[in-house]
């Protein structure tokens, strides 16, 4: 068996867990050799569920491990966890989808050298007897709203991840928050949010790729998508050395440089096209 060139550090969404998260990425991300961040062969990587849940980052993380001579832990919670917990120093670089928070996290100085990567879409799912008779529709915005009328079961992420804020903008847009014993807040990553609206019958939103990757395995069907009101795009950020210390900056560099590389690109493109015929992300870097 060949070494494991990666490592997921934790999976968390729960502000408790998040706490944990940082003690345990600043231990991992401590220097016992002594020398200094930019000097580390070990880049810290927080990153949002979908990269993870599709296969994405252990497709094409090891290629970068391998060129680059450099190891990667990577720490999987919502887009607002793994910005957060750059904050506090338990990252060298994020990669997210959530432009809002991605647009303050560098406007206040936190986050340097911010690249678009990659994107898909967001798509309304149903299960299939779709009792609030949404398939097929073209409007998002009306689809959410036939939802909340008819007090269909809906499984929330509920983590302030990039999903739940898109699905959260998308209620807004239908005249407020939802509420009600037809609305669960799950708490879970993306994949674990399908399987409960899988057993449970309801509607969920989610990133296209993730869905791809494991539909076979879930009792769901695509309701509602191609709305531009869907449109997904992931951006990779490197946490600002004079804001945060002691994170590793040079590393960080050198894996966005791969990643928006003519290779990282080809990657990323590549990835799941054996399996579906065309790629789960489309190349986003500008060429």
């Amino acid at each position: 068996m060949g070494k494991v060139p990666w490592r997921r550090v934790a999976c968390l969404t729960t502000a408790g867990a998040l706490c944990c998260c940082l003690a345990l990425l600043a231990a991992c991300g401590s220097n016992q050799s002594g020398s200094s961040p930019a000097q580390s062969r070990t880049v810290r990587l927080t990153a949002t569920f979908s990269t993870s849940d599709s296969g994405l980052l252990a497709a094409i993380l090891p290629v970068f491990e391998r060129d680059s001579g450099l190891s990667v832990e990577v720490t999987i919670v919502g887009s607002s966890a793994a910005i957060d917990a750059a904050r506090q120093g338990a990252a060298d670089l994020v990669l997210t989808h959530d432009r809002k928070a991605e647009n303050t996290f560098v406007k206040e100085g936190y986050g340097l050298n911010r690249r678009d990567l990659m994107s898909n879409d967001f798509i309304l799912l149903a299960p299939p007897a779709d009792p609030a008779g949404i398939i097929g529709w073209k409007n998002v915005r009306d689809a959410f709203a036939a939802i909340r009328e008819g007090r269909h079961p809906f499984i929330s992420r509920g983590d302030r991840s990039g999903t739940h804020n898109r699905e959260i903008s998308l209620w807004h847009l239908t005249d407020g928050d939802p509420a009600g014993p037809w609305y669960v807040s799950a708490m879970t990553g993306m994949l674990e949010t399908l399987q409960l609206a899988s057993n449970a019958g309801a509607y969920v939103l989610t990133d296209r790729s993730t869905f791809r990757q494991h539909q076979n395995q879930l009792d769901l069907v695509i309701a509602v998508e191609n709305d531009s009101r869907l449109t997904n795009t992931y951006s990779v950020i490197a946490v600002n050395p004079a804001q945060v210390p002691n994170v590793n900056f040079t590393g960080a560099m050198k894996l966005i440089e791969f990643l928006v590389s003519p290779q990282g690109q080809w990657l990323i493109g590549e990835y799941g096209a054996d399996r579906f015929g065309t790629g789960l992300f489309a190349p986003a870097a500008a060429r």
